[in-house]
């Protein structure tokens, strides 16, 4: 990846206004490392990217006193204005400096975007009860490893600001929350589509649980959406021999919530934890000996990956 600053100079009479923006060339699919920062305060915080091409990627909570770095991809070549957008959870929001991305090469497929079985409470719920929750279901046509939901707006301001993602792999008989999916004070996307990375969790169904309304006017709360895509696969990151689909679901997400702890809410913005013990859920490695076994089982348990080359040097350096 290529990497140049390009200055511009504002002039307003006797005053001038220097703005830098950072310009990068890469390639279609290639991973573009955007680093964010709310402020050095104690609050729990969340970072949307704007990718500049109608997409908004909101990622999972942390300290505003620590950077977040995401990686971003482009499927089709062009010029790119890429920013981000930080919230907390007193509801202040801080906008990030723009950067230019210049992407070229082939197109690449998006994924596979999958046959959705039913969509329910899609319109959203409109009335005078600020407090009265709503939610959408999304039933799949049976268990699948997701990686993204997206969903488009109505384009009339009434985007849900308050909601949250859960799945089920029986049917919606039970639901379980995706820790890094949970949204409070989310601003309006506009136009934008909203990427929520789901990581590979199995599931049969989601359900985008919304607790209250937005403030529609006097006495007037609610919220709609416009609608939903997810986009997965038929493929498991564990198979379990001679056992049911849901036993291969149960360890494939037991790993993700313990193993590569990628939904989880990490206080760092990253799974990687330097004390004996995780805080809100699983840690993909802990700095202890104690820990040293755990660690080396999941070693054996990778395949080859950038996560597998940086848990084999952790464990070389304990």
């Amino acid at each position: 990846m290529k990497r140049k600053i390009i200055l511009f100079i504002f002039l307003s009479g006797f005053s001038g206004v220097l703005k830098t923006v950072a310009e990068h060339s890469l390639d279609t699919g290639e991973a573009f490392r955007q680093t964010a920062r709310f402020s050095k305060a104690q609050e729990m915080v969340y970072f949307i990217r704007s990718t500049g091409d109608g997409r908004w990627l909101p990622g999972a909570r942390g300290l505003g006193a620590y950077p977040e770095t995401r990686e971003l991809k482009w499927l089709e070549a062009g010029e790119y204005n890429v920013s981000w957008i930080g919230v907390g959870m007193s509801g202040k929001i801080h906008q990030g400096s723009d950067e230019r991305v210049n992407v070229s090469g082939a197109k690449l497929p998006a994924g596979d975007r999958l046959q959705l079985n039913n969509v329910e409470g899609l319109t959203g719920l409109s009335g005078d009860e600020p407090y009265q929750s709503g939610s959408v279901i999304i039933e799949l046509e049976g268990l699948r490893s997701l990686d993204w939901l997206v969903l488009r707006p109505d384009g009339e301001g009434l985007f849900p600001a308050d909601f949250s993602i859960q799945t089920s792999v029986d049917g919606g008989a039970h639901w379980h929350r995706v820790m890094s999916a949970e949204y409070v004070f989310f601003p309006d996307p506009g136009k934008n589509e909203v990427w929520i990375p789901l990581n590979r969790v199995v599931a049969d169904a989601l359900r985008i649980f919304v607790p209250r309304g937005n403030t529609l006017g006097q006495d007037r709360f609610g919220w709609r959406l416009a609608e939903v895509s997810v986009y997965g696969d038929g493929n498991y990151g564990w198979q379990v021999n001679a056992g049911p689909n849901l036993d291969t679901a149960a360890w494939s997400n037991l790993w993700l919530y313990y193993g590569t702890a990628k939904n989880e809410v990490h206080q760092r913005f990253d799974p990687w934890w330097e004390t004996e013990r995780p805080l809100d859920g699983g840690m993909l490695a802990m700095g202890s000996t104690l820990w040293f076994y755990w660690n080396a089982l999941k070693l054996t348990w990778m395949g080859p990956s950038a996560d597998r080359d940086k848990l084999e040097g952790f464990i070389a350096r304990v």
